[in-house]
């Protein structure tokens, strides 16, 4: 029980020393969230015993570790750990020496600007000096958090923090409180500069195609994904500030996107002499609708057919189509193509190719196209293959 009670007391001690040495902690931490912000890459250098320090703390900056920051969200870290496994140990020290491991993986993936973080007791492990004496030539910046006697890395390090032990259990605890006290500090620095994102925040729309609310979490704004209701292809929008937002285009103010083609209105005049002549009466049905053309059925109203206006292939009409999906109806104009006797009716079947669309209109088109908002269409011959 005594032996315990020392083992804890001692562990106190040491971890209450660190306060004399905060400012050495916090200028770490401002050394790898310097090199971070320039986008470099921070290598965590260790060996033995500690080697499981610089793994468990580069695990913690790729995912997640401070409960202080719940409901934000940040990108993950470059937070490679540089240390000795299996597979190293036998490729790398089978040929050139255990000594050497730390030193193949500085000259692979240390680069200028680096930040070296070294976890040591004393600097004395095999290959350590060498290691950091690479990553100095290499133009990185080196930091060490050692024990009380440090004398064999100091020179080789721009930062050097010294935890008043000599005991190797005693380091291995103050390494890990550092540790996590500089990605605290990193971490609050992170959200102090707006990098977090609040994982809370709810972006809700509704799908293009079939009105469906969506309720998605923030972090998605410019995904794509599918309508969970109609699984037409869908891009999540991302917010803008009220000041900066726009109205929407008149492609783009829909109303319904599913519907049937007798919800559509069509209206037809006859161009004569590029001017508007007279307007096609009777019922039209709209059968077909692409980017192309249209297919519509004319049915007279009156049973004296042959007093009212009909087409002819060849002619020049001037079209307007009222559709449930836009506020404003898609216009333009269109030759005759192919002309049908309507089958077991009085009237004819009319299949028109689009020759001019205005304003907005070819865009209203594509968007009823590849969102395939239209139901019970007739698929006849398309009016653009007429």
């Amino acid at each position: 029980m005594e032996r315990a009670r020392s083992s804890i007391l001692k562990t106190v001690k040491a971890n209450t020393l660190l306060i004399e040495r905060l400012d050495l902690v916090v200028e770490v931490a401002k050394i790898l969230d310097k090199a971070l912000r320039g986008g470099r890459t921070i290598f965590l250098m260790a060996q033995g015993p500690f080697a499981f320090l610089a793994q468990h703390a580069a695990a913690e900056f790729i995912g997640k570790f401070a409960t202080e920051t719940k409901g934000e969200e940040r990108r993950p870290l470059p937070i490679v750990a540089l240390t000795e496994d299996a597979s190293l140990l036998s490729a790398v020290g089978s040929n050139y020496g255990t000594r050497h491991i730390l030193a193949r993986q500085v000259v692979t993936f240390v680069k200028k600007d680096d930040a070296v973080l070294c976890l040591t007791l004393n600097g004395s492990e095999g290959g350590l000096r060498e290691a950091l004496q690479l990553s100095k030539e290499r133009g990185a910046v080196t930091v060490a958090v050692t024990g009380q006697d440090a004398d064999d890395v100091e020179d080789l390090c721009d930062l050097c923090l010294r935890i008043p032990s000599k005991s190797q259990f005693r380091v291995e605890e103050c390494q890990l409180i550092i540790l996590h006290t500089v990605y605290n500090v990193i971490q609050d620095e992170m959200a102090r500069t707006g990098e977090f994102e609040k994982t809370g925040a709810i972006i809700r729309f509704e799908c293009p195609n079939c009105a469906e609310r969506i309720a998605v979490m923030s972090r998605f704004a410019g995904r794509k994904g599918t309508c969970p209701r109609c699984h037409v292809h869908i891009t999540v929008p991302t917010p803008e500030p009220s000041a900066a937002a726009q109205e929407p285009a008149a492609a783009e103010q829909r109303a319904h996107m599913r519907f049937s083609v007798k919800d559509c209105v069509l209206d037809v005049m006859r161009l004569k002499e590029g001017a508007l002549g007279e307007r096609l009466k009777g019922h039209l049905a709209l059968e077909d609708l692409s980017q192309g053309g249209i297919q519509f059925l004319h049915l007279p109203l009156t049973e004296a057919a042959d007093e009212e206006m009909t087409l002819s292939v060849g002619d020049r009409i001037r079209v307007r189509l009222n559709t449930p999906a836009f506020t404003e109806p898609i216009t333009g104009t269109g030759e005759v193509r192919r002309v049908e006797p309507a089958k077991g009716r009085r009237g004819a079947r009319y299949g028109v190719k689009f020759l001019a669309l205005d304003s907005e209109a070819a865009d209203k088109l594509q968007k009823l196209e590849e969102n395939v908002v239209l139901r019970n269409v007739a698929r006849a011959p398309s009016a653009s293959s007429a």
